[in-house]
């Protein structure tokens, strides 16, 4: 039979930890799925009847979103208001940025930013599902290889194939941009070419713990009716069930809401007999 307690706050943490997975993604046409995604950004006039799209996307917008959030020394167009969530991170405007304050994505000193600025130039741009890369893309485990061409992160947030600057990855929010206006680079992205990509990510697991804490006061009476003979109402109790030394059993734990729903069920291993001479604590754990 059950016996309910309400529980305290302070007897439940949560502990967050980190897990890894490593994934191996390939393709021979288009990268367009449920893992990732690729396309085109174009330095070019946006207009509804003449912009360039790909994929039903303007590659103008995904070169302007792709510069305003990750390039912003490379233009002068910006309109947001000041975002301060730390000083290292918060870039005031300045000559060099008359019209607004943003926040830096990456201030790693050894991240190289050549992106391209001239008329129609393009980029290539991966964006892996956040379901796939968790928190985050560990560095120096990136690479996108196709025919003999292999592009790897530095582990500083750039992408090169042997000493060749080619593009940047921004670990945090999966998206590695080919700049670099090779159009080798940029098919390992964009066009219909066999390729593998490959990378390790971080997942932020969060582990909870819930103390069940049962005084030697608490639960020391059985309603079991097995431990009745005859019918529970008038029936005996069976004699080892009348021992001063008899205690109740624990085999199962269940976690309520505040409505009285059942959440989540712990069995034990066997049966554990209840103390009349101390505390005891059960310790529930489970994953989120």
């Amino acid at each position: 039979m059950s016996s309910f307690k309400k529980l305290n706050k302070a007897d439940i943490t949560s502990v967050s930890y980190y897990a890894n997975k490593h994934w191996n993604l390939s393709y021979t046409s288009s990268i367009n799925d449920e893992y990732a995604v690729g396309s085109k950004g174009k330095n070019e006039s946006f207009s509804i009847a003449g912009s360039t799209t790909t994929n039903n996307q303007y590659q103008s917008l995904i070169y302007d979103q792709i510069n305003h959030l990750f390039y912003q020394s490379f233009t002068s167009s910006l309109d947001t208001g000041s975002i301060m969530f730390n000083v290292d991170t918060y870039e005031s405007a300045s000559q060099q940025r008359p019209t607004a304050s943003y926040f830096n994505y990456n201030i790693n000193p050894l991240l190289v930013k050549n992106y391209p600025t001239g008329s129609n130039e393009t980029i290539a741009v991966l964006s892996i599902n956040q379901n796939i890369y968790g928190s985050k893309i560990l560095p120096n485990s990136f690479q996108i290889s196709s025919s003999g061409t292999i592009i790897t992160d530095d582990g500083n947030g750039n992408l090169y194939t042997g000493s060749k600057h080619v593009g940047n990855i921004f670990y945090a929010h999966g998206l590695a941009v080919i700049t670099s206006q090779t159009s080798s680079f940029q098919n390992l992205i964009t066009g219909s070419v066999t390729r593998s990509i490959s990378f390790q990510n971080e997942h932020i697991i969060y582990e909870n713990e819930v103390r069940c804490i049962v005084r030697e006061s608490d639960y020391n009476l059985s309603y079991n009716p097995t431990l009745v003979t005859g019918s529970y109402e008038s029936g005996s109790l069976r004699g080892f069930a009348t021992s001063a030394s008899f205690q109740p059993y624990v085999t199962t734990i269940g976690l309520y809401n505040d409505d009285n729903d059942l959440l989540m069920v712990a069995k034990l291993a066997k049966p554990i007999v209840l103390s009349s001479d101390t505390d005891m604590t059960f310790i529930v754990k489970y994953d989120t």
